[in-house]
């Protein structure tokens, strides 16, 4: 079949069944994380009251704002 001149052919892809499995395995958590990396308390997001320092701002702003499971 062509359409404006370019050819269309059936090709083979054995492990296809696997890419929406391997993207939530392996790529959707690196997405989640990097996205939620900017709420850090500094310029987006919840900020803790009276930090003792700069990353006492980042680890209980976090644990507030997140949970337990952002401190990881």
């Amino acid at each position: 079949m062509l359409i404006l001149g370019a050819k269309q052919i059936e090709i083979d892809m054995p492990h296809f069944d696997y890419a929406i499995a391997a993207y939530y395995n392996g790529r959707l958590p690196l997405r989640a994380s990097s996205n939620l990396a900017r709420y850090d308390g500094v310029h987006y997001g919840h900020r803790t009251a009276n930090p003792n320092d700069y990353i006492e701002v980042y680890i209980k702003s976090r644990a507030e704002g997140f949970g337990k499971r952002s401190q990881a």
